[in-house]
């Protein structure tokens, strides 16, 4: 497959959002299928132009903010669709090429994204990443919209991540490509502190994640397993963590730090010290649908996985006692269950886990063995 995929995306790239590393993977990936690539996208902007890492067959057009404030709103109205679209005319955009669209669900942009594909007979893919459950007190649901009505309609071929999201499109006829989130596999073993469980939770308590579990689990552990963990939360509030540990607050104060916002190279030197991920999750349509990209981020450091059973990545990937820590549910009892199995675990067996983790990253997560499925993918796109 010869051509161009041009990525139209909202995420802070490099390395800003979840979402700029996924598609620092599959640009890779198309890459890797012969294509050339170009990102166009808002700059991360505590990185400097000359920071970014070049590649061949990668290359980026930032959206950014014009300095007019009338010119501003027009952009935020507009969903930055004239940029966006003028940044394809750069190229000279035509039929040999393709369109895929990640996170822009403004309506006037998915107007003029369409027009313009079919104007220069582009074909147009989507990522699709959630499939949340329609929010029934927001009149007009954009995110629920685009899934449901703009992208079976107008789009040529969906990228999945889980069998939720690729059933639905496919018993609709639309060509899918189901592919975990990606990493570039980094190669690296990360020693790690033998008389400390690390333990991180990079997410989002509010969403997908049950931090109200993670931190009762927390809380239940008795002195001496409580004295053996540390635990690292990114993305709450510290005023969330009070709220929902209240009295038990002095009880585990000495073993949690609330981190504000990060680097990522702050981020990922958490990832080499950290032994464990906790991540419990409910079960419904939003978790069943979703695969967190932070479970692949954080085996290709050789943090071990500890996640309730919900979604593809339980399903496929992790295994209990093999290359994770498996809990069937989500509550406090289970989480604070698995954190002392885990602690109680011998040496011997973690070691067999961890290397279990850095083999699963490789031979699962890593872009290289998607390769086959994305060309089939583009073989039937093209037809």
């Amino acid at each position: 497959m010869r051509g161009r995929a041009f990525i139209q995306a909202v995420c802070k790239y490099p390395h800003g959002t979840p979402g700029a590393n996924y598609l620092d993977a599959f640009s890779r990936l198309l890459i890797e299928c012969g294509m050339e690539v170009v990102l166009i996208t808002d700059r991360n902007t505590d990185y400097r132009i000359d920071e970014i890492e070049v590649y061949d067959g990668f290359h980026t057009e930032w959206i950014e903010e014009r300095n007019n404030p009338k010119d501003k709103v027009f952009q935020t109205r507009t969903g930055f669709a004239d940029d966006r679209i003028n940044a394809m005319k750069k190229w000279n955009a035509n039929s040999h090429d393709l369109i895929f669209v990640y996170a822009l669900d403004h309506p006037t942009f998915q107007d003029q994204i369409i027009a313009f594909s079919k104007v220069n007979k582009i074909k147009l893919i989507s990522f699709v990443l959630e499939f949340m459950e329609e929010r029934k007190n927001i009149p007009i649901d954009r995110r629920y919209n685009a899934l449901i009505y703009y992208i079976p309609k107008y789009f040529d071929g969906v990228i999945s991540i889980s069998d939720f999201i690729s059933d639905y499109y496919v018993s609709r006829g639309i060509p899918t490509c189901k592919i975990p989130p990606m990493i570039k596999f980094n190669n690296n073993i990360y020693e790690k502190s033998v008389n400390k469980w690390n333990i991180i939770f990079p997410a989002n308590g509010g969403m997908k994640d049950d931090l109200v579990s993670l931190l009762q689990g927390i809380s239940l552990l008795g002195d001496e397993s409580l004295g053996k963990v540390h635990l690292d939360l990114m993305g709450v509030k510290k005023e969330e963590v009070d709220a929902i540990l209240s009295n038990e607050w002095e009880k585990v104060k000495n073993v949690i730090t609330v981190h504000t916002w990060m680097k990522y190279e702050e981020l990922t030197r958490l990832y080499e010290e950290a032994r464990v991920l906790l991540l419990p999750r409910k079960t419904n349509q939003t978790t069943i649908a979703n695969f967190p990209s932070k479970v692949p981020e954080v085996m290709n450091y050789g943090v071990i996985p500890v996640v309730s059973a919900v979604g593809d990545y339980t399903k496929y990937y992790l295994k209990d006692g093999i290359n994770s820590i498996v809990m069937r549910g989500s509550s406090g009892e289970l989480c604070a269950e698995a954190l002392i199995r885990i602690i109680n675990m011998p040496t011997d067996e973690v070691g067999s886990i961890v290397q279990a983790i850095y083999d699963t990253a490789k031979n699962c997560f890593d872009f290289h063995n998607w390769v086959g499925d994305m060309e089939e993918f583009l073989k039937k796109i093209a037809k």
